[in-house]
């Protein structure tokens, strides 16, 4: 066999070590991309948490209500879409909460059970929303839930868990929609329930198409606005207090005394029962529990 040379030895040394050199650079450069690459891929994960935040259906009501300006009922125009702020009051009848019992016209329930991360996950979500009158000073609409959309402050919060069983309501509650409080084996399942209502004389945001209409009330002929919904144009409400004001000033005449009393002085032919003492008069709470809800409508 012939014996390689000196200078071909050293080539094909050369060659190899070049060869080494080339893939230590590549490892070193797919190293140095795979950091990038994972800070990009939280980066899209952090955005679309704080997308799905912001753009969920709750967030997206309350924003659309809260940049409405909102109109007097008396220069609503025929066939408009746009908000209006007053007194819910009862029209033909009303409704009573499942679980605190406050008479209302509007309820919304979510009752959710603690996974084993210890995070919320809702089994049961319902509510109803009955035809209700919307008092503004001395005018008034009627107000059609038939195509709606809308939130309520869950303002009442109950837990039954471990060491607190469900109470005979809540246990009924659940076993109308075909769940039990309980396990397979008898251990209480931890369980919280919130309730929010739409009370009578409550003040409430509405955003609705808009047709002038003589109704019948309590007997008697008057014309009278009526606020609905239809495809593309929902019927939005709320007693959100970020939704109830104009500019971010609370609206001035929405006192329950003043609006009831300025109804019934302006229309006497349409008589409205008082509203109880408990909910007199609305007590707007400051913006600053609110504060962090302002700052995502503004963006």
């Amino acid at each position: 066999s012939s014996a390689i040379s000196a200078p071909n030895y050293q080539a094909r040394l050369q060659d190899s070590s070049s060869g080494v050199g080339r893939s230590r650079k590549s490892f070193k450069y797919l190293n140095s991309n795979a950091m990038p690459e994972g800070i990009i891929i939280m980066t899209i994960a952090i955005i679309l948490t704080l997308l799905s935040y912001l753009f969920t259906k709750d967030k997206r009501l309350k924003r659309e209500l809260k940049r409405a300006k909102g109109i007097r009922i008396e220069n609503f125009e025929e066939g408009a879409y746009d908000k209006i702020v007053g007194r819910a009051v009862e029209h033909e009848k009303n409704l009573e909460a499942p679980l605190s019992g406050r008479k209302c016209l509007y309820y919304q329930i979510i009752v959710e059970e603690m996974d084993g991360n210890g995070h919320w996950k809702p089994i049961i979500q319902e509510e109803k929303c009955i035809d209700f009158l919307v008092v503004q000073g001395g005018t008034t609409a009627l107000i059609e839930t038939a195509n709606h959309q809308g939130f309520l402050v869950k303002d009442i919060e109950y837990k039954s868990g471990t060491f607190n069983k469900a109470t005979k309501k809540m246990e009924t509650y659940l076993n109308w929609h075909g769940i039990k409080s309980t396990k397979t084996f008898g251990f209480n399942r931890k369980l919280r329930y919130r309730e929010g209502v739409l009370e009578i004389g409550e003040a409430v945001a509405v955003k609705g198409v808009g047709n002038w209409e003589t109704t019948v009330i309590d007997g008697q002929k008057t014309e009278v606005l009526h606020l609905s919904g239809d495809y593309g144009q929902e019927l939005k409400l709320s007693d959100e207090p970020l939704t109830l004001t104009e500019a971010g000033i609370p609206q001035p005449d929405l006192h329950v005394a003043e609006a009831i009393e300025g109804y019934k002085s302006e229309s006497p032919k349409l008589q409205l029962k008082e509203p109880e003492e408990s909910i007199l008069p609305l007590e707007i709470e400051p913006l600053n529990e609110y504060r962090q809800e302002e700052n995502l409508y503004k963006q």
